[in-house]
């Protein structure tokens, strides 16, 4: 079926419907989190695309078929180094929801940079370990209870 796409010009200058099925292909056989739509711009571009990868891969992004044909090709393009140009075009955005792509993915976990990981995990830690002090104390209390109780 063909697929009439919005995009930027950096973006849709890029692609192809042949690059376009395999990078549907491979998200489809693995899942993973996707950059949050660049939105649709001013570039027309005519893919031919299978029908059903379409429906499939809009599905599990939870998200309208442009959105996550767009959504999968800035991916592809932001891993390809040739094509940094088109990284900073967005990452200079003055739109929030462009400038944070690698942040906010629909459908799947939120993506956390290695600090927020260890903030958590810190935090996860200091609550364990206020949750074992507060059982040593009720134990330390509960043991004193009852050796009044068998004093008396």
């Amino acid at each position: 079926m063909t697929y009439t796409l919005r995009t930027t010009t950096a973006l849709g200058g890029h692609l192809s419907s042949g690059q376009m099925r395999s990078w549907i292909a491979e998200f489809l056989r693995r899942p993973r989190p996707l950059p949050a739509d660049p939105g649709a711009g001013e570039y027309r571009l005519s893919l031919n695309l299978p029908d059903e990868s379409v429906r499939e891969l809009a599905g599990l992004l939870r998200c309208s078929s442009s959105s996550s044909l767009r959504r999968i090709a800035l991916n592809a393009l932001q891993a390809s180094p040739a094509l940094s140009a088109t990284q900073s075009d967005y990452a200079g955005s003055s739109d929030p929801a462009r400038a944070r792509t690698n942040r906010v993915d629909e459908g799947f976990l939120p993506v956390m940079t290695e600090h927020e990981i260890l903030g958590l995990l810190v935090m996860i830690s200091l609550l364990l370990s206020f949750a074992f002090l507060l059982f040593v104390i009720y134990r330390k209390r509960k043991r004193r209870r009852n050796e009044r109780s068998q004093t008396r």
